[in-house]
């Protein structure tokens, strides 16, 4: 019978889209993503700790920024993947990343609210409720 080390699929280790993306168990869910992108819905993404969830988010992000087109001088990380046929939108989006601490939620919202609005030269109404920052009219 053979030896064998088993490789360990997750580690403390953060790789990036293209390092996860040259590894040997990279799967191209592109076009999941891109089905769940048009569903024009809510979603909570809840999986164990190890299961995919940054790199899901990472991904989505990657993809409303840049879109599935070469940028400043990077290649685009969906060349050759399913999505790069489907996702036709050349506009990017500014996009908006929380990282939820284990501390006060509420006043980790806001800062980050007016940091991204500062950052991007948007004007967002000047209230401490939470409904009424994330409301359009």
């Amino acid at each position: 019978m053979e030896n064998f080390a088993p490789t360990l699929l997750t580690s403390n280790k953060t790789l990036s889209l293209s390092q996860l993306r040259e590894s040997r168990f990279f799967v191209d869910k592109t076009q999941d993503l891109y089905n769940l992108c048009h569903q024009r819905r809510f979603f909570l993404l809840t999986r164990p700790n190890g299961f995919g969830k940054t790199t899901v988010i990472k991904t989505l992000k990657e993809l409303f920024l840049h879109g599935t087109k070469a940028y400043d001088g990077q290649k685009s990380f969906f060349k050759g993947l399913a999505i790069e046929g489907l996702f036709k939108d050349d506009k990017c989006c500014k996009v908006l990343h929380l990282a939820m601490p284990n501390s006060d939620i509420r006043s980790y919202v806001i800062d980050k609210l007016d940091e991204f609005s500062k950052s991007n030269h948007l004007e967002i109404r000047k209230t401490q409720s939470l409904a009424d920052k994330f409301s359009y009219t």
